[in-house]
């Protein structure tokens, strides 16, 4: 359940940042695009980089387990020091 949780979540936080991108490429001007061709490209984005971080959630779950695996055993390593 969790693990869906966080596949949502990470899925969502990846639409945004297409919409984000999306957005920015529009504001900027690089294309003269018509108003339903913006929407188009805020969309297909939207969907691209929702689709990436759907993907790449089980990498990223690895990759922080990692991290929080390696923090905590420096924290251990300090931990006796710190009782005494």
């Amino acid at each position: 359940m969790i693990e869906k949780l966080a596949r949502a979540i990470l899925t969502i936080i990846g639409a945004s940042l297409g919409i984000f991108i999306g957005i920015v490429i529009n504001q900027m001007n690089l294309f003269s695009l018509t108003q339903l061709q913006s929407t188009l490209v805020i969309i297909i984005l939207c969907l691209i980089f929702g689709i990436i971080f759907y993907l790449l959630t089980p990498n990223i779950k690895k990759i922080s387990l990692n991290i929080v695996d390696a923090f905590e055993k420096e924290l251990l390593k300090f931990l006796p020091v710190i009782l005494f």
